[in-house]
């Protein structure tokens, strides 16, 4: 196998990586005989990384997107090269990287989080890259992702984990969070949770959200989004469902969330106007 980062060590992953972050920092040589598609004018046909500098330059999207979709071994590497060598801009570093994940969301996700300098192009392509990887094995992305030092993105990667596992299963991502150390991380993904899994079953996923400890802001958090899946899909059911809720769930900090629904003012005179309707 040939390595896809020679200037992006499998150690920067982190010593906790597990085997799986090691295996896929390398890309087999499947060859190049069947690729197809990109073909930007002026390059050489057989020379891949040719081929995405001048896609790149003459900001030819399709043919970015259909090269990233299609090298492998060396030729990726080489096109990674020129990536990062041309600085080509949020547009097509996306395309590229969001367009490999499609194909190979782990090595893509790796790569990003090795490679890439921390921002936005970064947290793109690691949320993208993890919700393709959540979709084929979410245990697998977690154990990675909880790998992860914080330097390599570990709090953004969690956060799409947790995003995207909430999405297919919310109540089996809801038994993960007790391995998410960091109290932020954790309240967030509480809070994703808890949304996704009011539009499958609201009342399981009230029930789940009083649970949490009312301290936290995961509590408070699970509480607002929870209402704005009720706003979302049921303008009226807001009240109701307010109203349903257990006594000494009305701390301040959730009675002004909900206030902010209601009222659109997050404000201790909106929270008490809440109170006195429940």
């Amino acid at each position: 196998t040939i390595g896809v980062m020679k200037y992006c060590r499998p150690d920067d992953l982190g010593e906790k990586a597990p085997d799986i972050a090691r295996r896929n920092l390398a890309v087999p040589d499947t060859g190049s005989s069947d690729r197809q598609g990109a073909s930007p004018q002026s390059a050489p046909q057989n020379d891949p990384a040719a081929l995405l500098r001048t896609a790149l330059r003459q900001g030819d999207v399709r043919a970015v997107g259909s090269l990233a979709q299609t090298l492998t071994g060396a030729d990726m590497e080489s096109a990674l090269s020129v990536l990062t060598e041309l600085k080509a801009g949020w547009k097509m570093t996306r395309t590229f990287l969001s367009a490999w994940a499609d194909r190979d969301p782990i090595a893509a996700a790796m790569w990003a989080a090795a490679c890439l300098p921390k921002g936005g192009d970064r947290a793109f392509v690691m949320r993208y890259s993890l919700s393709r990887w959540v979709e084929k094995d979410p245990q697998e992305a977690l154990s990675w992702a909880l790998a992860l030092s914080t330097e390599l993105g570990r709090d953004t990667a969690l956060n799409a984990v947790f995003e995207a596992w909430a999405r297919l299963a919310p109540e089996t991502a809801a038994q993960e969070l007790s391995l998410v150390d960091n109290f932020d991380t954790r309240s967030l993904a509480e809070g994703m949770i808890a949304y996704y899994w009011a539009r499958k079953d609201i009342r399981a996923a009230t029930a789940w959200a009083c649970a949490l400890p009312v301290e936290s802001p995961g509590y408070g958090y699970a509480l607002a989004n929870i209402l704005r899946q009720i706003y979302e899909t049921e303008k009226d059911g807001g009240s109701a469902w307010v109203r349903s809720l257990p006594a000494g769930y009305t701390n301040n900090a959730v009675l002004r969330g909900i206030a902010a629904f209601f009222t659109g003012e997050d404000s201790p005179d909106a929270a008490a106007e809440i109170a006195g309707r429940i």
